[in-house]
């Protein structure tokens, strides 16, 4: 049966199953999404509806009283500069809206060690919160967009509330490295006010020392990621 997402408008076939977002399985460990909505993580809740947009996407809707959330799971090709590779790309971006007098939202991506913990290395750069994982024979990075691109975001009223960018209410303390990942906290939404954030996962085979490609691969626009799902010809 094929229906419309209420918060993406992209249409998507049902799928039987109902689960939670499936981890991404890296060779470093899975990499797990939390979306604490009133700070119940509804990532670890079974999705109401799965359903598939492409092969390479699906998306979890959970359509709760007091707020809805969809998650478009992507598996993305970046456009990488010549000479850079990466073995797999994944982004979860995540929309929501507040049907509540007021909703608070906290998003977190986070890496499960399953052999060796690694320490992380903060990578970030202009519009970008980055951080990378280094074993004996794997890259991995997930990137968020920064402060300045969230409000830059809010200022053109795309898929954040205006307000965030009129009261300054965003700043660098509202992302955090932690030891596993990076979390993300936005002031609170009111009442039918909506938004958008998204995670982006990239490994590789360490191929050469000092390979960037994972950082260049993390470091994409939102509505680059919209268009290679609403026109596959793009991904």
């Amino acid at each position: 049966m094929k229906s419309n997402s209420k918060l993406f408008k992209l249409p998507f076939e049902h799928t039987q199953e109902s689960l939670p977002p499936k981890a991404v399985d890296s060779p470093t460990g899975p990499v797990v999404l939390e979306a604490k909505l009133n700070s119940r993580d509804l990532c670890k809740e079974p999705a109401n509806i799965i359903g598939t947009i492409l092969n390479t996407a699906q998306i979890f809707i959970w359509d709760k009283k007091d707020y809805q959330l969809e998650v478009l799971r992507v598996m993305h090709k970046p456009s990488l500069p010549e000479g850079m590779e990466v073995d797999c790309c994944i982004t979860f971006l995540c929309r929501f809206k507040n049907l509540s007098p007021q909703l608070s939202t906290e998003f977190a991506c986070r890496l499960k060690f399953e052999e060796e913990i690694l320490d992380g290395e903060p990578e970030s750069g202009e519009g970008l919160i980055a951080q990378s994982w280094q074993s004996a024979h794997t890259r991995l990075t997930i990137g968020t967009e920064d402060e300045e691109y969230l409000l830059a975001r809010a200022n053109r009223k795309n898929s954040l509330p205006q307000r965030f960018a009129k009261e300054s209410l965003l700043s660098s303390d509202s992302i955090d490295y932690l030891s596993d990942g990076i979390k993300l906290t936005l002031p609170p939404f009111l009442k039918s006010e909506e938004g958008q954030i998204q995670f982006v996962i990239a490994w590789s085979s360490l191929h050469k020392p000092d390979d960037v490609s994972t950082w260049f691969a993390v470091d994409i626009d939102p509505d680059e990621i919209l268009a290679s799902v609403a026109s596959p010809k793009l991904g």
